[in-house]
């Protein structure tokens, strides 16, 4: 195995990296700018590891728009649906019941979209982050208007995007 820093594709089509990179720039500057920091970090982060895939790996089946907008709104759904018993007490008080939520919420996630055909793995982010915040309009309307306008923009650029990795 050879050693390396930079790879060997960056400098035979620069251009696609740095254009492809800048785009991504502006969907998110863009969507943070327009609908304002009303998130949590954890939220942003999500949609954020969802951006790198949508922009560096576009014709990768995690990329496309069933696995995109279907992994973070069934992982926001299931999060939610652990926030309420962590809400009420049901697995005690402090890191323990983080954890315990934090887990379920993750597991439950991941399960369901192997078996719907839904993983995107950033989206399992999202089913942590609704099942510790609980439901929060601001966070919903960010999480779904970013992956609308990912999935939108991914399509709309699809003969222009190439993967990167």
């Amino acid at each position: 195995m050879k050693f390396y820093l930079i790879d060997r594709q960056f400098f035979r089509h620069p251009q696609h990296y740095l254009q492809q990179v800048g785009v991504a720039f502006l969907v998110i500057a863009g969507l943070v700018a327009g609908l304002g920091m009303v998130t949590e970090v954890v939220v942003v982060a999500a949609i954020g590891s969802s951006a790198f895939i949508t922009f560096a790996m576009p014709h990768y089946p995690t990329a496309t728009a069933r696995r995109l907008i279907g992994g973070h709104v069934l992982c926001i759904a299931v999060g939610w649906l652990w926030s309420v018993p962590y809400a009420a007490g049901v697995f005690g008080n402090g890191d323990a019941a983080l954890a315990m939520a934090a887990g379920a919420a993750l597991a439950s996630a991941s399960l369901l979209m192997l078996i719907t055909d839904t993983a995107h793995p950033p989206a399992a982010g999202n089913a942590i982050a609704f099942a510790i915040l609980g439901m929060s309009l601001p966070h919903v309307l960010f999480s779904v208007v970013a992956v609308l306008l990912l999935s939108l923009i991914r399509y709309m650029l699809r003969g222009w995007l190439r993967n990167l990795v």
